[in-house]
């Protein structure tokens, strides 16, 4: 068994396993989509995803920017 990452709690001062590989299976401490925003935990998730599926790409940095309200 692996651990590949870790959840610490500032209440507590404790760190605990929260994602953990074990052959072909990784097993999370919650479900990460619970309190999806863009601080939250399910960016771990799918920061991990490649890993999980053995998904081998070559790394690509695209981005979108919207520009509004824009006046001369």
């Amino acid at each position: 068994m692996q651990v590949l990452a870790t959840a610490y709690s500032s209440k507590r001062k404790k760190e605990t396993p929260y994602i953990v590989r074990s052959g072909n299976f990784y097993l999370f401490a919650d479900n990460p989509f619970s309190y999806a925003d863009e601080t939250d935990r399910y960016l771990l998730f799918a920061d991990m995803l490649h890993d999980i599926l053995g998904e081998n790409h070559p790394e690509s940095h695209s981005a979108l920017l919207r520009i509004e309200d824009v006046s001369p």
